[in-house]
């Protein structure tokens, strides 16, 4: 079986997890992105019960207060526009510095105690260096100082743009209603994060990888009811056809090789066949009368743990046997599901409160069979949501790219409920 970076043996796998279930705390830490869907029947009670559950979070009153800030921002003429040219970097000398400072200084990047006493001045100083390291990370992107295409882009964007954005994402927090006496998980999409909650306070955050463009993650609400260890994939219609077969047409011993198993659908129902018996050449789309499954452990892309909240769109939370995806800055890679950086620590989180899973039940579902099953004792809801704009709990202002079009594409109703801007194909990794 593979295994995941760094746990050299399914006991040590096992010691890990109870030690993050003995370990985990609860800490008092950001009291933000408390979240889970509502409903939308569109009464006036039913939008004053959103706007007063939203406002409940610590989350919402942050947003509200950025807004008002950017509209001030934006009804005093917002900030220059840095003229296109050259990549500017520290110690360069250069005719846009003076409005690059500018820029900066009316978001509040660049503090004016640091801005110097000459706003003309042409070089591009530390202060300066620091305040586009603090603009970067705050719009989630690389982080180097230097002021290159994806940096001016994100500079030139208007503060009535930026207040529309801000709009949206409010109008989005009052789709959902908090329930922070319970934990629960929060996915950002656009920001390739997870974080789990505990009494409205946060407990753990990780990076994730979330779907491509082409097959984006849903919006959605749900509860993970159970983890399993040692998951096989079952491999959806569409991704079979769409990625597998093509392979296994140039290298028909692909599925062999990588330890899939094949099913096919025949009048006397499903029989497990050799692949090598079907000339997969001649195989097409609307004859395709197969089924994949892969073994768990090696190449699979479940990894060694995934969790279950069961959707219509074919969607989890699981490990990736390929940890260096989430090294890269821009993480929508996968067909859908979420890809988890740190597995064990949300399975952790997940399990702490059930006493019966001690080491040795923990032991046989890491070395036992294969799809060994854990039912949560009590479900934790689940929201994968897409905000690409939220402050933080020192009222800094995040923005995050429009990776799927959502900003632009979506629906507003006279109540200011948002509504699902695409409808998304049914997912798998």
């Amino acid at each position: 079986m593979g295994r995941i970076p760094g746990v050299r043996s399914a006991a040590t796998l096992a010691a890990a997890l109870l030690a993050g279930i003995v370990a985990l705390t609860r800490p008092a830490a950001l009291a933000t992105y408390e979240a889970a869907r509502g409903g939308r029947d569109g009464s006036p009670e039913r939008a004053r019960q959103l706007r007063t559950a939203a406002r409940d979070t610590a989350a919402y009153p942050r947003l509200e207060y950025a807004l008002a800030r950017y509209q001030e921002l934006a009804t005093r003429g917002g900030w220059p526009t840095v003229p296109a040219g050259t990549v500017l970097r520290p110690g360069d000398a250069d005719d846009r510095i003076p409005v690059l400072r500018a820029r900066l200084l009316a978001s509040g990047d660049l503090a004016a105690s640091a801005a110097g006493t000459d706003p003309g001045a042409l070089t591009f100083a530390a202060e300066l260096e620091g305040a586009v390291r603090v603009f970067q990370a705050r719009h989630g992107l690389e982080v180097d100082g230097t002021v290159g295409r994806a940096t001016l882009a994100a500079l030139n964007v208007s503060a009535e743009e930026r207040v529309r954005q801000i709009e949206l994402n409010l109008r989005r927090w009052r789709e959902v209603s908090p329930a922070l006496d319970r934990p629960f998980v929060l996915v950002n999409i656009p920001a390739f994060e997870l974080m789990a909650f505990e009494r409205g306070r946060e407990a753990l955050r990780m990076r994730v990888a979330v779907g491509r463009r082409s097959r984006p993650t849903p919006s959605l609400a749900r509860e993970i009811q159970g983890v399993v260890f040692n998951p096989y994939w079952e491999v959806p219609r569409h991704l079979a056809i769409e990625d597998i077969l093509p392979v296994v047409r140039r290298n028909p011993g692909y599925l062999t090789a990588n330890r899939f198993r094949v099913f096919e659908q025949g009048p006397h129902g499903e029989q497990e066949i050799d692949p090598a018996t079907v000339d997969w050449q001649s195989v097409t789309t609307d004859d395709f009368a197969y089924r994949f499954r892969q073994e768990p452990g090696g190449s699979n892309p479940m990894g060694r743990v995934k969790f279950l909240f069961p959707n219509g769109h074919y969607v989890f939370l699981h490990d990736f046997p390929q940890p260096q995806i989430f090294s890269q800055r821009v993480r929508a890679l996968s067909s859908g599901c979420v890809r988890l950086e740190q597995p064990l620590a949300l399975a952790a989180f997940l399990l702490q409160d059930q006493p019966e899973l001690t080491r040795d039940a923990l032991l046989a579902a890491l070395t036992g069979q294969p799809e060994a099953s854990l039912r949560l004792a009590r479900p934790v809801p689940i929201h994968l949501v897409y905000l690409t704009a939220w402050a933080d709990e020192s009222g800094s202002v995040h923005f995050r790219p429009d990776i799927y079009g959502g900003d632009t594409g979506v629906r507003l109703a006279a109540d200011g409920t948002v509504f699902s801007w695409t409808e998304c194909r049914p997912a798998s990794c």
